[in-house]
């Protein structure tokens, strides 16, 4: 889905720019932040699925509470909701 966003940029640039170099780096500027959060939000989901399976061991041990292990394993949804 990313490539396809970053070939639509790539399309419309080409039309304004008359060099592929130039329109490619137009493009990529434009949708690169939005390329990175989408890696990000996949990143902390499934980091949240790490917590979710393996957590209560961790948070055992070092002994933190049960409401922060909740506000961990809502952050992905917070942050896609955002």
């Amino acid at each position: 889905m990313d490539e396809e966003f970053l070939i639509s940029h790539y399309r419309s640039e080409l039309r304004n720019h008359g060099s592929k170099r130039k329109a490619m780096i137009a493009a990529f500027k434009d949708s690169s932040g939005a390329i990175a959060m989408s890696g990000l939000t996949i990143v902390i989901s499934l980091l949240s699925l790490l917590v979710a399976k393996y957590g209560h061991r961790v948070f055992h041990v070092f002994k933190i509470k049960e409401n922060f292990q909740l506000t961990l394993l809502l952050s992905p949804l917070i942050i896609t909701l955002s």
